[in-house]
């Protein structure tokens, strides 16, 4: 199931937005916080196929786009290698589906590319940064009584942590149009006496969520340490809150 689909069966209103951007975006956002919620799994962890497109027609050109993003990230050859056999290995791919009409197996690819199966998503989802391709990998829910920390309850926690966050992340801002923060600093600012047991990755989840809709722009320092500016969450925060309740909607009920 892709994005679309679920737009098109989600009964969704007319404030989820008209553009198909925007309804991608917001879907998409909506499906992290349920997998964090553990109502859902993504199939790419046991798909045998992953559905791709090349932005451009020829290896040469797509080496061109990437050669372009890899400046940009400044890595290293190794790395770089390893992308542009991937690349290389895609074109023999939609070159093999064009021929035989059938899907190319991920197994084969990630043969073709010398890049494991356990790697091959992430390498490909970096591409799509990279505008070399564009991919969809289908979606399976799970829907269950025995949510592990019951998904409800764990909603209202995130929400009640996201509106902290918020809170704080506009006294650093201030004046500033970016700051730099520590994720396990501001951990603890939120959460001194760790009763709350929040940690840096529990920030990171929620900050992520904001950059999925293009709410905040993040870029990593370090492990520990990020970059945040252009941030607007404030202004889309409360209709965000009336959306969730459309993503509870449809996957409880189908």
């Amino acid at each position: 199931m892709t994005t679309n689909e679920i737009f098109e069966l989600g009964d969704f209103d007319e404030e989820f937005g008209e553009e198909s951007e925007q309804q991608n975006t917001k879907i998409k956002a909506g499906l992290h916080y349920l997998e964090k919620f553990g109502l859902l799994e993504r199939a790419e962890n046991f798909s045998s196929f992953i559905e791709f497109e090349l932005s451009h027609d020829t290896f040469a050109e797509s080496i061109e786009q990437f050669e372009k993003y890899s400046r940009m990230k400044d890595l290293s050859r190794f790395e770089a290698d390893n992308f542009e056999r991937l690349i290389q290995a895609m074109h023999i791919a939609k070159a093999y589906c064009n021929s035989n009409d059938e899907p190319f197996p991920l197994d084969r690819l990630s043969d073709e590319a010398g890049i494991s199966l356990h790697d091959l998503t992430a390498r490909i989802r970096e591409l799509q940064k990279a505008e070399v391709c564009s991919f969809e990998i289908p979606i399976t829910l799970v829907i269950t009584k025995g949510v592990r920390g019951d998904a409800r309850n764990n909603h209202e926690r995130i929400r009640q942590l996201e509106d902290e966050l918020l809170k704080v992340l506009n006294e650093l801002f201030g004046n500033e149009n970016e700051i730099q923060i520590n994720l396990r600093g501001l951990a603890s600012r939120l959460d001194p006496d760790n009763s709350k047991k929040i940690r840096a990755s529990n920030i990171i989840d929620i900050l992520e969520g904001w950059v999925a809709q293009k709410w905040l722009k993040l870029s990593r320092i370090s492990s520990d340490v990020v970059r945040l500016g252009e941030m607007e969450v404030a202004e889309h925060l409360p209709e965000r809150k009336f959306s969730q309740l459309q993503y509870w909607k449809f996957y409880i009920k189908h």
